[in-house]
């Protein structure tokens, strides 16, 4: 196993004990059970807080150690370099209407194409890590896909307790069984995304095979 590797276990190995800490923290002192269920509610963003830190980390950690390798662009794989491309021109997506702009984006894409290539460390998390967008960061990378199964209904419901406590909506109560879901959910998707870039920088799947 590789530095790198070690590097994101060490990362989850810390962020399991703060989810362990984040758990048991509305019991550990003598509180009222309203502050109890308060703290217990603002426990879910933290959870969230987490789980993104932690997507948003791993790949920059994978990022670095591609990059380290010392590879000329045209030896990785398209889905690599497509993501370069998207991240480091968002005018890809909305291209200048005015000339000169347009013009001066062509010259620095012209440009990218002759310095050495750097992957981007930009990780597109877009508003919430949903199933699909962390699909999409693996698809990047050309790495396997997570299953719907078992995985999505409770992101999803993570996703929406999450959403609903950081807008002040005070009709959802999350319970210490909630918590646990969220937790375990949580656990094991940081688990499941090392083992998918584990197998991916084993069997060099950033590679071009073309």
């Amino acid at each position: 196993m590789s530095d790198f590797t070690d590097e994101i276990l060490a990362d989850i190995e810390w962020r399991v004990s703060q989810l362990s800490t984040a758990k048991t923290l509305p019991f550990r002192y003598a509180l009222s059970a309203t502050d109890k269920n308060m703290l217990t509610a603002f426990t879910v963003p933290m959870i969230y807080a987490v789980w993104e830190g932690f997507v948003r980390n791993s790949f920059e950690i994978y990022v670095r150690e591609l990059n380290s390798l010392g590879l000329e662009r045209k030896q990785f794989c398209v889905n690599i370099i497509s993501h370069t491309l998207e991240m480091n021109f968002p005018q890809f997506k909305e291209p200048p209407k005015d000339y000169a702009k347009r013009t001066k984006f062509f010259t620095t894409l012209s440009n990218h194409f002759e310095e050495d290539f750097r992957i981007s460390s930009n990780i597109p998390t877009e508003s919430n890590v949903k199933l699909k967008v962390i699909n999409n960061i693996l698809l990047r990378f050309n790495l396997e896909s997570l299953p719907d199964n078992p995985y999505k209904a409770s992101l999803n419901k993570l996703l929406q307790f999450r959403n609903a406590i950081a807008h002040g909506d005070n009709n959802i109560l999350a319970t210490t069984s909630d918590i646990s879901e969220f937790i375990l959910i949580a656990s094991d998707l940081m688990y499941e995304i090392f083992l998918r870039i584990d197998k991916g920088y084993t069997t060099q799947s950033y590679l071009n095979i073309e």
